[in-house]
């Protein structure tokens, strides 16, 4: 039997009484309408029904649910990871996905979106005391329950729909919503947290949680320290797509780019939300180095490659384009393993599932201008272990590039320090976990 994927749209049927009949849902473009149970089930007076899927399974069948977030890319990858990994040795396996923009509603998550950008590019020291100040927050406190209790009706209302044995978390605050509602009884299944960090925080911890999936034994060593039952902590890495686990040819990958395979080459990509300025200063700023150097920039999307190229002075790079300069701007790249793997260094932001990425494709790390919070506790972790360099103007990035270039044993330690942190793994290892626990048939779907 081929696998069946589905993605669960968290948005609520119109109640019983709605005027369009009992029960009745109006389908999106690619929706199924699935009608309430006879007897909607019913908490603190209010009434919960299934939501809509884009297929159509049948939803006796156990599976796994993927509750992830759009803030950012790296969740989702992180998620999607995972997916493939489980489908690789299940084919059989349903597996579901929804996201906590849905969760929120439309007006509430563009309003959060708005207030995070707005913070990290505008306003860091506020960014950094909410961070510092949901760090001191006691996980399972009356207030830590209420600051990760919003979405919990849409929540649960995919929960009853979908009937997962499983669910697997890749954004804190749906970790708390699932362990809010286990302990209200609405939700009998058991939670995996894949954390994308290579820190802990106490937004992370939740009394509820079955397992922990972290990036390495420093962070499981905090997470204990932190209250975590160390028999709920598993070292397992961060998640990577299966192109991170295998070597790449790096000649064919720079001569496809029109490189030269002996000149160095920097691999440049901006953090979230499309904000290019910081990563143009990086490239002007390696293009002026004392030794020749290429530059890879990869911005992520069409329009902001275009904003890119504009004020660098160049055009997006197209297949098949004449080799000119030592200048390629890119917009998405599906492959980066490849990209990462022939290069020599990569300047970017300190996001866990990038610097994971990094690490296991062995690329030293110029870390520039992290973002207050937890970008720049990963930078911490990582320049600690030898794996980065952080700079936080351009004249210690163009200062850090030059030690690369002109010491070579410099590079030979940072790709050693990688190799100790990689684990290339991860989504295999995370997979197994929710193997096991399918396998053992301990629960009869995950709804209480």
């Amino acid at each position: 039997m081929a696998f069946t994927r589905s993605a669960v749209r968290l948005r609520l049927p119109p109640p019983p009484d709605s005027t369009r009949g009992p029960g009745a849902v109006t389908p999106g473009p690619f929706a199924a309408s699935l009608r309430p149970p006879a007897t909607p089930r019913t908490e603190g007076g209010r009434r919960f029904h299934p939501t809509m899927l884009r297929t159509h399974p049948a939803l006796s069948d156990p599976g796994v649910l993927f509750l992830t977030a759009t803030l950012g890319s790296g969740h989702r990858q992180v998620a999607r990871a995972v997916e493939d990994a489980l489908l690789l040795r299940r084919t059989d396996l349903r597996v579901h996905s929804a996201d906590y923009a849905d969760a929120l509603g439309p007006a509430l998550y563009r309003g959060i979106r708005a207030a995070y950008v707005f913070t990290l590019r505008h306003w860091w020291s506020g960014w950094e005391w909410f961070y510092r100040t949901m760090a001191m927050l006691q996980p399972g406190s009356a207030l830590h329950r209420g600051l990760h209790g919003l979405g919990q009706r849409r929540v649960l209302a995919v929960l009853l729909s979908v009937a997962p044995r499983v669910a697997v978390c890749t954004f804190p605050e749906e970790a708390g919503i699932l362990s809010e509602l286990r302990r209200r009884g609405l939700w009998s299944g058991r939670t995996l947290v894949v954390v994308t960090d290579h820190v802990a925080h106490s937004q992370w911890i939740h009394p509820h949680v079955d397992i922990y999936c972290v990036s390495s034994p420093e962070v499981a060593a905090d997470f204990v320290a932190l209250g975590v039952p160390p028999d709920r902590v598993q070292v397992t890495g961060i998640p990577l797509r299966p192109g991170f686990a295998v070597r790449h040819e790096r000649v064919a990958t720079r001569a496809a780019l029109g490189l030269d395979p002996e000149l160095p080459l920097a691999l440049v990509m901006p953090g979230a939300f499309g904000d290019v300025e910081p990563s143009v200063l990086a490239c002007r700023a390696l293009l002026a180095l004392s030794m020749p150097v290429q530059v890879a920039f990869v911005t992520g999307d069409a329009r902001a490659a275009t904003q890119a190229a504009a004020a660098l002075g160049t055009d997006i790079w197209r297949r098949g384009q004449v080799a000119a300069g030592r200048l390629r701007v890119l917009g998405q790249v599906e492959a980066m393993a490849p990209l990462m793997q022939a290069a020599d260094f990569l300047v970017g932001k300190a996001g866990g599932v990038t610097t994971s990425e990094a690490l296991a494709c062995t690329l030293p790390m110029l870390l520039f201008r992290p973002l207050p919070g937890q970008e720049r506790a990963n930078a911490g972790f990582l320049q600690q272990r030898g794996a980065a360099r952080v700079a936080t103007d351009v004249g210690g990035l163009a200062a850090a590039a030059e030690e690369l270039l002109h010491r070579p044993e410099a590079v030979a330690e940072m790709r050693a320090a990688c190799r100790r942190l990689a684990r290339p793994h991860a989504a295999d290892a995370v997979a197994i976990i929710l193997l096991a626990w399918l396998a053992e048939g301990e629960t009869a779907g995950g709804i209480a």
